[in-house]
């Protein structure tokens, strides 16, 4: 994912993106959806957890239609947003 997809996506669903810190995206098993969540995480004791999730499911037909690549979407895992670039 690149920052220019990551504000789009965020404008476009209206999510303020100073309220998270993390993202992860990725396909569903048909290869048809796009689902991307954003959460802010909390660390306690050495142990992370991610809290206030937002889901947003994107159509991969859509993004295709617009002659976009699908890598541009999706992230390795759990990603910080300072760190996609």
């Amino acid at each position: 994912m690149n920052k220019e997809t990551l504000k789009k996506i965020a404008k476009t669903h209206k999510i303020n993106l100073e309220h998270f810190d993390s993202v992860h995206a990725c396909l569903n098993e048909a290869f048809t959806k796009v689902y991307v969540t954003f959460a802010s995480s909390e660390v306690c004791g050495g142990t992370r957890r991610f809290c206030c999730k937002t889901d947003i499911r994107l159509s991969v037909a859509s993004i295709l239609k617009r002659f976009e690549n699908i890598d541009d979407y999706l992230t390795n895992g759990w990603t910080y947003l300072y760190e996609i670039k």
